[in-house]
Formats: structure tokens, sequence, C-alpha cells
């Protein structure tokens, strides 16, 4: 018997209080609540901890700075990472996934995170193709699926839209305080015409308009810049022009209306178009939309991670318990209660694995 715990969308990051206000994602207690999760963790409970992407985040930073490396955002955040060498010092593997947020993730900076040790010490695993199989069950971010936060492959950074959407909306946050609006809801505004759950019918420009939608939404004007990493800027035409035609060139490994409908966090799709390709997988566990589920289809699930910033005083975690002839499978909500913390059962399901 074997358990695989998935965790996601954990968006460490690094506040300057240069700003007025705290722009990012997750708060100090918040972190501290998956410090502890990650400590409760024993060996002869769990063999594996699968990250399934946004462990970092450089994308929610005010337009007017650079954003933090990934060097800076772990040197800010090291009682995190002494909870994950923590793991592999005690023989829990560890494995990561890329996600959108922080898709800019080298080899060479997890090697300076988590060096290799000595001999015996547990593995890390970093998945670069974005995937992460054992056996039946197959683990990713699935941003690859969504039209605004996949990687641009025309675009050398291979960043896309949504990393500039996500960087206006950072910046209304750091000058305003206010608790920021998602990109799936300025999706969902631009959509024109609904139809029915299958029809969708959608503006060409619709990477345009959602962007002069957050403009205006962090007042914004449509001739400023957005200062990038090592600190070269782009104008705000320039990034137009850059995603102008993204509509028309998608062409992503789901269609234009699914690749929408993921960016508005419906990843249902996503877990089916793979487990239509990939026959052998009965189990998908998928991140990036922040919303812990279990989907049960005929013979298969589909569960999602959730996240560590959504609920004050709860994170979202998966596990997986492989036996011989099934999977046994839980979301879970680790939760303050106010005086303990507390493992809550959010929904389960048993997949025969035969």
């Amino acid at each position: 018997m074997k358990t695989c715990i998935f965790i996601s969308d954990i968006h460490l990051n690094v506040y300057d209080p240069r700003y007025p206000h705290d722009y990012t994602w997750l708060s100090n207690d918040q972190k501290q609540l998956l410090v502890g999760f990650l400590n409760s963790l024993r060996p002869n409970q769990v063999e594996t901890l699968a990250i399934l992407g946004d462990l970092f985040d450089n994308w929610i930073w005010p337009v007017d700075a650079p954003p933090p490396s990934i060097e800076q955002i772990a040197a800010a955040n090291q009682d995190v990472f002494d909870a994950l060498r923590g793991l592999r010092q005690l023989g829990i593997n560890v494995v990561y996934v890329r996600g959108n947020h922080d898709m800019a993730v080298s080899l060479s900076d997890l090697r300076a995170i988590f060096p290799s040790g000595p001999s015996g010490l547990a593995a890390f695993q970093f998945c670069e193709a974005g995937v992460y199989q054992d056996a039946s069950i197959h683990g990713e971010h699935s941003h690859a699926y969504c039209m605004f936060n996949a990687p641009d492959p025309q675009r050398p950074d291979k960043l896309p839209i949504g990393y500039y959407i996500s960087r206006v909306i950072a910046t209304h946050s750091a000058h305003t305080g206010e608790h920021p609006r998602e990109l799936s809801e300025f999706v969902q505004d631009a959509l024109i015409d609904v139809r029915d759950a299958v029809d969708i019918v959608v503006d060409v420009t619709i990477a345009e308009r959602v962007f002069d939608a957050v403009l205006t939404y962090a007042d914004i004007p449509g001739s400023s810049s957005i200062v990038m990493p090592g600190g070269v800027s782009l104008t705000v035409a320039q990034i137009k022009q850059a995603f102008d035609n993204l509509w028309s060139r998608w062409a992503g490994p789901n269609s234009r209306l699914k690749a929408l409908l993921a960016d508005c966090t419906v990843l249902d799709p996503v877990a089916r178009q793979i487990f239509n390709t990939e026959r052998s997988t009965n189990v998908v566990v998928l991140g990036h939309s922040h919303l812990a589920q279990l989907r049960r289809y005929s013979d298969t699930v589909y569960a999602n991670s959730g996240s560590w910033c959504r609920s004050k005083g709860a994170g979202d975690f998966v596990e997986i318990i492989r036996e011989e002839s099934a999977h046994n499978l839980t979301v879970q909500r680790w939760k303050w209660t106010g005086r303990e913390t507390d493992k809550v059962k959010v929904d389960e399901a048993r997949i025969p694995t035969g």
C-alpha cells in the first residue's frame, strides 16, 4: 500500500513594503498553516508528496518594478523549503510540476534549493515536461489547456497574456488593498453569447477585450508600460499587438472553446480529454482552478487539489492510497479550528485498478 499526497497553488511570493497594501496571495498565516501540514507528514503514512504547480509566484507583482527571481522568492520563504527538505530527510519523495505562475522555474533554480545531499536521501523529482505519471495516475497543473495561461510558443520567454493580466491585477491590489478579481471572471465577462453548454459565440478579439477590461479595472492607462524581469519595459500597445490573434492561432491540446472554459476554471473537459488520450489512466489530479473537488465518471475519477491561498485558515490536498486492486481517493482540507489543526474530508471515491 502506497500513499501519495497532492497539493498545488501555494503561490509563494515576496511583498515589497514600498507598496501600501500586500498584493500577494498567500498570507503569512496561510504559509504557517502549510508548514504545519508539511511537518505533519510521516514516512510510515506517506511515500510521495506531489506539488502540482504554482509553488512559486512571480506573476503577482505590480507593473512598475521587475518581479523577484525564483531565488529571491525561495530566500523569503525559507520555512517552507526547510519543511520540504525535511520531508526528503525523512524518506518522503518530493515531486514538483510547474504551473503557469512558476513556469520560469529552471532545473538550476531547483538544484540550488534542493541539493542532492548524501546518498540515501529521498528523491526530489522535477517533472520538466509538466506531467507526473505514476502507473494509472496522471497529475499536472492543467494551465497548458488554458488559452490565457498556456506557454506561448511564439514568445521568446513563453509568457502568455495571463502573465500581463496578473501583473495589472496585482497593481490594483497593491494600491487599493481590495481582494483581487480573478482572471476567470474577466474571461467570463468577455464571452459574448452563451447559447448552451456546448456552443459559445466568441469575439476573435477576446484577448484584447479581456486585457482592456483589466486595465480599466486597475485604472491603468493605455499608454503605460510593464517592467519585465531584467528591467526591460513593454508598453501596453506592444502587449496587445503580441496577442491580437490569440484566438485564431490557438494550437493547444484542446479546442478553442474548451481552452476558454478552462480559463474559467471548468476543468472537467480537460480531465475527460486526458482519459480519452491515455487509456491506461484512471485517475487524473489537476490544480490551477483553486477549487478542491472530485468528479466520478464510469470507471475513472478526476480530483482537483484546490489551493492554500483561497480559503482563510484552510488548505486543500488530495490523498491517494494505492492498493493492489484499487485506488482510494479523498479530497481533504487541512483546517485551523481556532485551537488546533484538523483534517476535514471533502469527498472520496474508490476506483478499481484492474
